[in-house]
């Protein structure tokens, strides 16, 4: 049985914080069995390519990969949706952490809504996250889009990944800036089933 979200993480000489995001997906109240951890290495000069494999030695649900250095985030997400059959993908950053509810929550009610998107509440330390008005009711779908709704673009959405993979939709490759800006543009122009999960947060970065 596919797992029913893939958790991919880009990974370069990752910080004290990687520790923070294995734990909190240890905590999961999704079954372990249930969702796994893709970690794609882009060429670390550090030990972080060992310290991922240390980790998933011990994790039968996760996965590791190792590609040359392409000094953005977008060819390690890219690698790893394309190898995934997970039902939904997750793009988190090895300086997140999940809330211990935040995985099974959100995946329970963009099945429930049949959504191609669901755009779940997000915490960051220290500011007002963009797109914080978004998260002020529970909504099956957008009827219309709203300014923080578009203003929200960071990658920690759910995202369908057979949805994807019909658009062939991918993050642009290389050192362009606000890679997240031209992804989620493409997602956006081709569903109208973005879902809002307002309920509880499930992120923190």
């Amino acid at each position: 049985m596919n797992p029913r979200v893939s958790v991919i993480v880009a990974a370069y000489n990752s910080p004290a914080e990687l520790d923070m995001l294995i734990a909190s997906l240890d905590a999961q109240t999704l079954p372990q069995r249930d969702f796994e951890v893709y970690f794609v290495d882009d060429g670390s000069t550090d030990g972080t390519l060992a310290r991922l494999n240390a980790i998933a030695k011990s994790r039968p649900n996760y996965r590791v990969e190792s590609i040359p250095n392409s000094g953005w985030p977008g060819r390690p997400r890219n690698v790893a949706l394309s190898q995934t059959d997970a039902d939904w993908v997750f793009f988190a950053d090895h300086d997140d952490y999940f809330f211990p509810d935040g995985l099974r929550a959100a995946i329970d009610f963009g099945d429930s809504v049949e959504a191609d998107v669901v755009h779940p509440k997000e915490t960051v330390h220290g500011w007002r996250t963009p797109g914080w008005d978004s998260w002020r009711e529970q909504l099956s779908s957008l009827e219309t889009w709203r300014a923080q709704d578009v203003r929200c673009i960071t990658p920690h959405k759910l995202y369908r990944t057979a949805f994807l993979k019909r658009h062939g939709i991918v993050f642009p490759e290389g050192r362009i800036r606000l890679e997240d800006f031209s992804f989620n543009a493409e997602v956006w122009a081709r569903t109208d089933r973005v879902a809002i999960f307002a309920q509880a947060p499930s992120t923190s970065g």
